[in-house]
């Protein structure tokens, strides 16, 4: 899949935090919606998602003293971003920070959230292994007039049928808007999937992410996720 435009990293800086046996520390995450850049103990970091990070070969052996990592390169510790996230509500739009957790120090993928909404604090209750699962929780905790606003809800995104990683790597097809209505199921899916694909009009994005054409999905729309 064809990143967003490497130009537009700037266009979210967000706190994030970071613990693991070696200390805490905050810091702050560089994303445009597809890839996280970061800066931790003067390692540069970046990737689609935070078990999916890269750093520089030359300084692999940096990382090793600085990080515990595991056989693919990966770093253990405990993440967490916090991102602006649009709630509509009765017509009117709150943006309010989201503090998505994910702990990488077990062999489960384990994700939290906390959420404060118009002095109400929503904290999940359980982990999950999924942002999509996440999103979907606080939804349900949410007033039933509540909608949240988001990649993860737009009618132009959805998730291969294959499988997915557990953050920002859900696909936008707002590119190829029109090959959207001749999806019905799995195996159209995927024959649309191939040719915008090989048309370079596919773009992967992190679930929180928002943009310009969000359009709200409804029951009309086959996509493949549970939102």
């Amino acid at each position: 899949m064809k990143p967003l435009g490497q130009s537009n990293l700037s266009k979210f800086s967000l706190p994030f935090y970071f613990s693991d046996r070696k200390g805490s520390e905050a810091g702050t995450l560089m994303t445009n919606g597809h890839l996280l850049r970061f800066v931790l103990r003067g390692v540069p970091f970046s990737g689609p998602s935070f078990n999916l990070l890269s750093f520089s070969e030359i300084n692999k052996e940096k990382v090793i003293g600085l990080f515990d990592i595991d056989e693919f390169d990966a770093v253990q510790g405990i993440f967490s971003i916090e991102y602006p996230l649009t709630i509509v509500e009765a017509g009117l739009e709150t943006i309010a920070p989201i503090i998505l957790q994910f702990d990488y120090t077990t062999d489960k993928e384990n994700i939290s959230y906390s959420f404060n909404y118009h002095g109400v604090n929503y904290k999940s209750e359980r982990v999950f292994s999924f942002v999509e699962n996440a999103l979907i929780d606080l939804r349900q905790q949410l007033s039933n007039h509540c909608k949240i606003n988001c990649c993860l809800s737009c009618k132009y995104s959805s998730y291969h049928p294959v499988g997915n990683n557990d953050f920002g790597d859900l696909a936008c097809f707002k590119y190829a808007k029109n090959a959207l209505s001749y999806v019905k199921d799995k195996c159209s899916l995927l024959d649309v999937w191939e040719n915008i694909y090989q048309e370079n009009q596919l773009s992967q994005v992190q679930e929180t992410f928002i943009c310009s054409e969000f359009t709200h999905c409804s029951k009309e729309d086959w996509l493949y996720k549970c939102y």
